[in-house]
């Protein structure tokens, strides 16, 4: 995984504000805390999710895989 845990973390914190100055107009203040803390675990688990897909994207290939299309592309060379 890409990253650390501070951005999930930053990440969670921006969506509990967010929520919560939103919410804080319309509702008390008690609502407000529980949609922002419930805004918090979403946004920390969107974040955990993002960071993991980035860093399965992100791994290079292995030199295995490498080796099979350079003869992939040979093969195809020589038929040519």
């Amino acid at each position: 995984m890409k990253g650390n845990m501070i951005f999930n973390v930053v990440f969670g914190a921006v969506g509990f504000v967010v929520t919560f100055l939103f919410s804080i107009g319309n509702n008390l203040l008690m609502t407000s805390m529980i949609r922002g803390l419930m805004s918090f675990a979403i946004w920390f688990l969107l974040a955990f999710i993002l960071r993991w897909v980035w860093g399965a994207v992100s791994i290079p290939a292995s030199s295995s895989a490498l080796q099979r299309d350079n003869m992939l592309l040979k093969r195809i060379a020589e038929a040519i």
